[in-house]
């Protein structure tokens, strides 16, 4: 991230203002969880949604100081926060709304794949597709949300002044943004292929050093990325293998699953909550 925190003199708070710290603060932490989540697990990255919530709640703290509010209504200041209300937040809802809406559908298709499984349903195979397919439709449209959302967060960039609370919103924005993306690459993992009839004995050898030599915390990524492809549960559902302690292979990571789907699904509800708190203390702020 490129933007930095530049404190102005007017109509603004000191920096050694208690809302003004907290928003540093809480900043910083969401700097240095961008900096490592390029692979991040379910685990850090519901981390990070609850720390980007401690920071949307300290610009809301801000956005609440009277003098800060009427330094908004400044003329440069109030023409970026019309244009924030009207083009940048509105994406951002967008792109979280749609993210949260596919994860809520992705959870219920897992739980239909259980009941299923349970049940012995022999069309579990066309609802195992269905699912995939239902999930790359959703992540195609996601995407270029996503990609829209950026490049709108970099224009309203450009045209702004460098006043305290329009950076911090930008950048708890473009956190925001990363953050989403964090999950989309998580979960827009391509569809496992099935494994080759035959191995040759180099290929095979090969492959047990490979996976010999994974670090703990590669293992960790790697098994939560299987289990958003479904991993070895698509490849013995695909088969038809589904029986005997096969099934409570498949049922454990189908369970897996679902925890970690509801889980983002969880921390991306209370992200858009926030979302619409902080587009209706920006709205008040547009009809003082």
């Amino acid at each position: 991230m490129e933007q930095h925190l530049h404190v102005r003199s007017i109509s603004l708070p000191s920096r050694s203002h208690p809302a003004v710290a907290r928003v540093e603060e809480a900043l910083m932490k969401m700097r240095n969880f961008e900096a490592s989540s390029s692979s991040a697990t379910v685990d850090a990255i519901c981390h990070g949604l609850r720390n980007l919530g401690d920071l949307h709640n300290c610009v809301e703290d801000l956005l609440q100081l009277p003098r800060l509010r009427q330094g908004l209504l400044q003329p440069n200041q109030k023409k970026w926060l019309g244009e924030e209300l009207e083009l940048g937040s509105v994406m951002s809802l967008d792109l979280c709304g749609a993210m949260k809406d596919m994860l809520a559908t992705m959870k219920d298709h897992v739980q239909e794949l259980q009941s299923a499984l349970r049940r012995g349903d022999k069309t579990i195979h066309s609802m195992l597709n269905s699912y995939i397919s239902t999930r790359r439709e959703q992540m195609k449209h996601i995407k270029k949300r996503y990609k829209a959302a950026r490049v709108m967060n970099q224009l309203l960039s450009e045209e702004s002044d460098a006043f305290f609370v329009i950076e911090a919103l930008l950048e708890s924005r473009e956190i925001t943004s990363c953050l989403l993306g964090s999950i989309l690459s998580l979960v827009s993992k391509p569809r496992p292929r099935q494994k080759a009839a035959r191995w040759s004995l180099v290929s095979r050898v090969l492959l047990r050093r490979k996976v010999a030599c994974e670090d703990v915390r590669e293992n960790k990524v790697a098994n939560e990325n299987e289990n958003f492809t479904l991993g070895t549960s698509y490849e013995i559902i695909l088969q038809n293998d589904v029986n005997g302690e096969k099934v409570s292979k498949v049922q454990n990571q189908l369970k897996t699953l679902e925890s970690s789907v509801e889980s983002l699904e969880d921390g991306l509800g209370c992200l858009f909550r926030q979302l619409v708190q902080t587009r209706v203390s920006l709205l008040n702020i547009l009809s003082l």
